[in-house]
């Protein structure tokens, strides 16, 4: 037996013991663990690919246009919106939701990027979700 395996074996006489001792706490099994799960499979689900696919999108090309960022910056403080865009973090699936509330609230300052034809902005995501309000439309319904 290895050492591992004997800490295992140990924590889990512990947590049974605990249980028996204080019935009233759950002998739940690594609930994070299983909650992410559950949100790995959620967005891994055909109804939000698109949507999420697009959010990565959007937030790569802002992460490698300093240029779109800051005239982004500029509408979102003529708008009055507090926080710009909030990337996916390590863990990924519990970080999308974040990410794209965030793309939600910023979505007038992203038209207004987009929409203004002196910047030139050259991104066919960008043109694909704000161009037209029946895209933003079909973006914000699936977000």
């Amino acid at each position: 037996m290895t050492g591992n395996y004997i800490v295992k074996l140990l924590r889990k006489k512990a947590q049974h013991l605990l249980v028996l001792k204080y019935p009233w706490i759950l002998d739940i099994l690594d609930a994070c663990h299983n909650l992410h799960n559950t949100i790995k499979d959620i967005c891994n689900l055909e109804v939000f690919k698109l949507t999420i696919t697009s959010l990565h999108d959007v937030l790569a090309f802002m992460s490698l246009s300093t240029y779109t960022l800051d005239h982004f910056d500029d509408a979102c403080k003529k708008l009055g919106i507090g926080c710009g865009l909030e990337g996916v973090g390590e863990t990924q699936f519990e970080t999308v939701y974040w990410s794209l509330k965030s793309l939600i609230r910023s979505m007038d300052a992203l038209k207004k990027v987009v929409h203004n034809k002196k910047l030139a902005i050259e991104s066919k995501i960008f043109h694909k979700i704000f161009d037209d309000n029946d895209n933003i439309y079909k973006f914000t319904k699936n977000a």
